[in-house]
């Protein structure tokens, strides 16, 4: 009778992990804050972070602050992401995106922020993305 109690138990529990796995998965993922391991970037001494789609899920960070200016970051942005992306880094304009847009990221990971310049100085009012080298 025992033998049996345990069988029936264990096939039980089985069968409900089974039937109810679907919310089982939910519960766990909502309990779990999704993983961030964007590039760090130096910015003369300043810890900045960026990340594009392919790197890091920052469609789940809802809010979205204003395109900042690049300005003195742009060289080693572009360092870096050439370095560690595999993608070449370039602009686009904001209506006519054609890779995957970069964004810098507050260092608590709540908000991001596009990246503008497209000029020698870092200034402009086009995009940066990351699109395949060629």
């Amino acid at each position: 009778m025992g033998l049996t109690l345990a069988v029936a138990t264990l096939l039980g529990g089985v069968a409900a992990v089974w039937f109810f796995w679907e919310k089982i998965a939910a519960w766990w993922h909502r309990q779990r804050p999704p993983h961030f391991a964007p590039l760090i970037v130096d910015d003369n001494g300043t810890r900045r972070y960026v990340t594009w789609r392919g790197r890091d899920p920052v469609h789940l960070i809802e809010h979205e602050e204003p395109p900042r200016q690049l300005w003195g970051f742009a060289a080693p942005v572009f360092a870096a992401l050439r370095r560690d992306s595999g993608f070449e880094p370039q602009f686009n304009l904001p209506d006519d995106i054609r890779g995957e847009v970069v964004y810098e990221l507050s260092p608590d990971v709540r908000a991001k922020w596009r990246l503008r310049g497209g000029t020698h100085d870092g200034s402009g009012e086009q995009i940066l993305v990351l699109v395949p080298k060629r």
